[in-house]
């Protein structure tokens, strides 16, 4: 009942949504913001120029529906969810999400800065992402293969959080909220602008949540019964500053997050509270953007460098014992991109290369108290060069080509071409014909990860994934109102690299099946008035193995509708979220049903405006969620949150000079 109610708020709202009166003369934030997207060829242009199906969040998005993670932000993106199982939190883009990947067929940037780790080719877009969200103007998902421009783990899609800056931001800021399962958080944002033109920005979080009680009826056996008791315990705090001035930017970020798990995962002890993961990641980056060197060339380029650290304990056995498993790496690199127009503006050719160095890339394993399993240090290199050309055929006609090599010392070389045409024959249609290709290289974890008690063996001759992606799309503008694209895409993936179990129960990553995904995806933003906006996003993909079954983990359907409307002159405002997920498979066999989730987000400014109040509940139904398990799990699924809530309040000082 509560899934034909969320389905039916879906296809009604938008008839109300379409029914408002159109405000010709306003051209509001909403689509000023969403315009302009920078990681589809590493400068900033309009999104319907772009070479590529590209899609914005911007600040006001997060803001109205109350986005906590970066994963709630992008479920609103068509052909998007995420999940999380209790421990770490990941993301499914366009039908492929496969338990146990860790998330690395993803990239992650924050102002252009690369996140994914070095030992699993990793992120997290959960509670331990490296920014708390009340610090991000935007985010830009450019979906399709990447590797073009930037290489490993560009496959499915190429995601770019752009924080505040002082420019943006009020002197200073702060946040404190309380929610479902004991969590508080507190946040603090200070900026300051020199005489000079230097702009300093610096923004931190705190969060702790004591946890649910979970329940898992399969392990009615386990530890004296099938719930976790107090195991669900969380406590992060992310930490980012920046320093500025135009064409330059210092930017550092740290994050450490620690959390009990309460699956019984991995084999340890079901119902345990002393098996627990810590995760640590920061950088530091100096880089320089388009600086004038001479006539027609402009160099941009980045020197960085960067840590990322883990810390898991399982307890298992009786007698007792704490299996202590870590990673650690250290890296270091430099980019340099040089953009010359000798034939104008409109006919850039951007050039490039990278080299970086993974000076510690250290896994260990050892039983407390006993012998140690694993101890194992990896120091690889790799570089690579690119180029990059657009051309203005015809007034109407652009085209963009791009070629990538890569070299990895662990295998060898890769090369990703690219190939776009945007033809515009009338100014509010927009066509696009893409053609790319991505890779994604095996990770020291998956080469050189040997756990014998866990019946984990490694794989060092594993080779690289490829993938091939064709899309035909259609973007259209209403004036300056609303704006919808319709797209269909064919994925084509070699020599997946998955997780298997042999017949003796070992588990491996090897590279095995062919994968093609067919898929056509809608997207629809519109504001009729200042005062109303919504979106829009419906997905229909079959991802299967060639001449097999559908992939585990892979949803037919996927939709959602947002609808914000102010309210009290523009001192509050209410949205309202519905997010529809058809059946998927499980790893075991199983299947999971269909679900729809409600949200409500309602943020106030009663009394003066530099006091706002906010409050949010998701899954306001309570119904019933719940993701596919992994190898690691004895559950062949994981519940998801139910009905949740947060309240807060923020209070800024002195007047931004942009702020929703």
């Amino acid at each position: 009942m509560k899934a034909l109610l969320c389905l039916g708020l879906f296809f009604l709202l938008p008839g109300a949504l379409l029914a408002a009166p159109a405000a010709e003369n306003e051209t509001l934030q909403f689509f000023a913001e969403e315009a302009q997207v920078s990681a589809a060829v590493k400068r900033s242009q309009k999104v319907a120029e772009a070479p590529a199906s590209a899609y914005v969040i911007t600040a006001e998005d997060i803001s109205s529906y109350g986005y906590r993670t970066l994963a709630e932000a992008l479920q609103s993106v068509p052909g998007i969810f995420s999940w999380t199982d209790r421990n770490y939190s990941y993301l499914s883009v366009r039908g492929f999400g496969r338990p146990g990947d860790w998330g690395n067929r993803v990239l992650l940037l924050i102002n252009g800065h690369r996140m994914n780790d070095n030992i699993y080719g990793s992120f997290s877009p959960g509670f331990d992402f490296s920014l708390d969200m009340a610090s991000v103007k935007r985010i830009e998902v450019v979906k399709g293969p990447g590797a073009a421009l930037y290489g490993d783990n560009a496959v499915f899609a190429v995601i770019n959080v752009v924080t505040w800056t002082a420019a943006d931001a009020a002197p200073a800021r702060v946040q404190a909220e309380g929610g479902s399962y004991g969590t508080h958080r507190e946040f603090a944002e200070l900026s300051h602008q020199f005489k000079d033109d230097w702009q300093l920005y610096g923004a931190g979080s705190y969060r702790r949540m004591q946890g649910q009680d979970l329940t898992y009826p399969a392990l009615t056996d386990a530890n004296g019964g099938h719930t976790a008791y107090n195991a669900d315990r969380e406590e992060s705090y992310t930490l980012y500053t920046s320093l500025s001035r135009p064409g330059w930017l210092f930017q550092g970020n740290i994050n450490n997050r620690y959390k009990q798990i309460p699956t019984g995962s991995y084999g340890d002890t079901f119902n345990n509270n002393g098996s627990y993961t810590v995760d640590s990641r920061s950088f530091l980056e100096l880089s320089m953007t388009d600086r004038q060197v001479l006539d027609a060339v402009k160099l941009s380029g980045r020197i960085y460098t960067d840590w990322y650290g883990y810390h898991g304990d399982y307890i298992s056995g009786s007698p007792m014992t704490n299996q202590k498993d870590s990673a650690k790496a250290f890296w270091y690199g430099e980019e340099l991109d040089a953009r010359l127009t000798p034939f104008g503006e409109k006919n850039p050719l951007l050039l490039g290369e990278e080299a970086e160095k993974t000076a510690l890339g250290r896994q260990n394993l050892y039983i407390q108290g006993g012998a140690t399993l694993l101890n194992d240090n990896r120091t690889e290199y790799r570089y690579a060069v690119f180029a990059q050309q657009e051309v203005q055929l015809l007034d109407p006609l652009r085209l963009t080509a791009g070629l990538r090599y890569d070299h990895y010392q662990s295998f060898g070389g890769n090369l990703s071409p690219r190939v776009a045409l945007v033809y515009t024959p009338w100014r509010p249609s927009t066509f696009k014909l893409l053609y790319g290709t991505a890779f994604r290289a095996p990770n020291l974890f998956e080469r050189f990860y040997d756990a014998p008690l866990n019946a984990e063996i490694p794989n060092p001759n594993l080779q690289p994934e490829n993938i091939r992606t064709y899309e035909a799309a259609w973007e259209q503008s209403f004036g300056r109102t609303a704006s919808a694209s319709l797209s269909y895409f064919q994925n084509r993936i070699r020599n997946l690299i998955d997780q298997v179990t042999d017949s003796v129960g070992n588990s491996q990553y090897v590279n095995s099946d062919n994968v093609r995904t067919d898929g056509v995806e809608l997207a629809v933003k519109a504001a009729f008035t200042p005062d109303f906006s919504g979106h829009l996003g419906y997905c229909i993909q079959s991802t299967r193995l060639v001449g097999g079954d559908r992939l585990t983990n892979s949803p037919t359907h996927l939709a959602t509708l947002g609808l914000s409307q102010r309210l009290a002159r523009g001192k509050a405002r209410v949205s309202v979220e519905t997010f529809v997920i058809s059946d998927r498979t499980t790893t075991a066999g199983t299947t999971l049903p269909a679900a729809a989730l409600l949200s409500v987000s309602v943020r106030a400014q009663p009394w003066w405006e530099s006091l706002t109040l906010y409050a949010g509940v998701r899954n306001i139904l309570d119904a019933a969620y719940s993701v596919s398990g992994g190898l690691e799990h004895t559950q062949a699924d994981i519940p998801q949150d139910g009905r949740n809530f947060n309240a807060g309040l923020e209070y800024r000082f002195g007047r931004p000079h942009a702020r929703p």
